[in-house]
């Protein structure tokens, strides 16, 4: 499997705790082919580069295992998007930000596609600050599953952007042909409407993020409050006469991995957690959750406070 990070990257909307995360739409051509996803990629070399060590002092959201994953996911989001780490400093009441011409972040994003090794370079010649890694949460990580092909090991990560005006976003015009930011209920409804194209990690995201305020991830970000990270989700093909052809999560009775998380108590035995798809022409056009015995899709059903 090839390891790849993602970054899931809010911001406030007016009052009332609404915020919008961004998204991208990859090109017809490549893996993700016309899916509506987070920005992201796979690791390089460069992102266990020592340059990118958070001071000794950090231990908010810190793991150094994940401190790869951590520079990859804020890479990849700077070549897709051009959005630079300094708007996501502000959370640490750090101002020392730059501003950089469109040309310029252009220059520096195809740079960097090219090389990865210029990220470090970019961020040197910008007089950037260091990389906020202990900004990013870990929000959870994803397998693709054994039958497919190509395969990704990813974890997604959170960070929230403290200014509700438009962050400047240059798509990269290659892997990436459009992006904007939706509320999780937007999202949802774009996709339910066939409007955007999704699969179950970012479909389950936005389901779970709409039991959030902005506030509440904000004191994630800053460490202010905890959140208990899901395992490892690598979803398992499945059919059975009751709900047909299924992809079980995690906590479902015939998922492998159940055994254990009902050993650890995290779920009750002769439980069902597993998604139920409608296609059409090879394209997933519905997403249908199916849980029982208290198990919750990897969080993602919402509760009385959801924005749906």
């Amino acid at each position: 499997m090839k390891q790849a990070a993602s970054l899931i990257l809010c911001k406030p909307v007016g009052r009332d705790g609404l915020f919008e995360v961004l998204m991208v739409k990859r090109n017809a051509q490549g893996t993700f082919k016309s899916l509506h996803v987070f920005p992201g990629g796979a690791l390089d070399q460069s992102d266990n580069d020592s340059a990118w060590a958070p001071p000794a002092s950090s231990s908010t959201n810190s793991s150094p295992a994940l401190l790869p994953f951590r520079v990859a996911a804020l890479r990849e989001t700077f070549e897709e998007c051009g959005i630079t780490h300094q708007h996501i400093l502000s959370n640490s009441n750090t101002s020392n930000s730059i501003q950089l011409d469109p040309k310029s972040l252009s220059d520096w994003q195809r740079r960097v596609k090219e090389d990865s090794t210029s990220y470090i370079t970019f961020c040197k010649t910008a007089s950037l600050p260091p990389l906020p890694t202990t900004s990013l949460v870990h929000w959870s990580h994803w397998q693709t599953p054994a039958p497919e092909k190509r395969r990704f090991d990813t974890h997604f990560f959170l960070t929230t952007l403290t200014t509700a005006s438009p962050t400047p976003v240059i798509a990269d015009a290659t892997e990436i042909v459009d992006l904007e930011w939706l509320q999780p209920s937007a999202a949802i409804a774009a996709f339910q409407s066939g409007r955007i194209r999704l699969i179950p990690p970012q479909f389950l995201t936005m389901m779970e993020l709409s039991r959030y305020t902005f506030e509440d991830l904000c004191a994630l970000v800053k460490g202010e409050k905890e959140r208990r990270v899901p395992g490892t989700c690598q979803p398992e093909p499945f059919k059975c006469k009751e709900d047909g052809g299924v992809l079980l999560l995690p906590g479902d009775l015939n998922h492998s991995a159940t055994v254990n998380m009902v050993f650890r108590g995290e779920v009750q035995c002769g439980t069902k957690n597993r998604l139920k798809f409608g296609i059409a022409d090879g394209v997933v056009t519905s997403i249908r959750i199916i849980t029982t015995g208290g198990n919750d899709a990897m969080g993602a059903l919402p509760n009385n406070t959801a924005k749906l």
